[in-house]
């Protein structure tokens, strides 16, 4: 559509259903389409790291353990890194392939309920875990330093039981809580929305009516309201990717053939504060 016969943000931040200009509208390769490939180019290279990790942890267990690393450690700072991922996917389903504006036509003319909606759902399931999964995480790591500290044998074990028993119970729990925390997103109708410049006509987001209609969707009225919402996927990939590649190169459990880890008690207390 090269010319406009009405301000091609009259929608802005209003639903795009059966709004004839973006029915007909025609996808063409934009500056979002490129950025977008740019983000998914290096997102699926640290997703294969992560998957490297795993791995690693099914396979040598037993020498992680030996070499004296907190199985509880790896095992949360993977839930966590793995719930990331699955936030970053639903970033790129509800945020950044709608801004390309390669979905707009379809959302304005065939307004598919359910797959906007378990966009939506998915996106939130995702990020309320993945936030409380990080506090899960920072709270282990706590409860093994303060273990390490104390001076009575009695009060270490306790501690560290106590570490073994968040790992395996509060996983659960997070997920249950988030899973009802996002389920009125999933009850409510899915909206596809104009998104106001600097992004280009046609680039939309899905979005839930819920979370439009109460007081937070207040805030895409304010006219900077666009420039967060362009810089916030750099500052999520950075949290995610930058955490998953930082760990899997410089960690020395990575780095050492396994025939040249040892049980030392210096070198499980690099790796110690490492994984931490």
């Amino acid at each position: 559509m090269s010319e406009f016969s009405f301000s091609p943000y009259t929608y802005a931040y209003k639903s795009i259903l059966g709004v004839q200009e973006y029915i007909n509208y025609e996808y063409e390769v934009n500056w979002m389409s490129i950025l977008t490939v740019i983000m998914l180019s290096y997102s699926i290279p640290c997703f294969f790291i992560f998957l490297k990790i795993v791995l690693y942890y099914y396979k040598n267990r037993g020498i992680i353990k030996k070499i004296g690393l907190r199985l509880e450690i790896f095992q949360s700072f993977m839930l966590m890194q793995f719930v990331n991922i699955l936030l970053i996917i639903g970033e790129f389903a509800m945020f950044r392939i709608p801004y390309t504006g390669i979905l707009s036509s379809f959302c304005a003319a065939e307004n598919p309920q359910i797959v906007m909606r378990v966009i939506v759902f998915f996106y939130y399931f995702a990020s309320y875990t993945s936030q409380m999964f990080t506090v899960l995480f920072c709270g282990l790591r706590v409860a093994i330093l303060y273990s390490m500290k104390t001076k009575t044998t009695k009060k270490s074990v306790f501690y560290t039981r106590r570490s073994f028993q968040m790992i395996l119970t509060f996983p659960s729990l997070i997920i249950s809580f988030s899973f009802c925390a996002a389920l009125p997103h999933y009850l409510s109708d899915g909206v596809c929305i104009q998104v106001f410049e600097p992004y280009p006509f046609g680039s939309v987001l899905i979005i839930s009516r819920y979370h439009l209609s109460n007081i937070i969707g207040e805030l895409f009225h304010f006219s900077f309201f666009s420039y967060i919402l362009l810089l916030r996927p750099l500052f999520l990939d950075a949290q995610v990717h930058v955490v998953t590649c930082y760990f899997y190169i410089t960690h020395p459990v990575f780095k050492k053939p396994q025939t040249q880890v040892s049980a030392s008690p210096n070198f499980s207390r690099v790796a110690l504060k490492t994984v931490e």
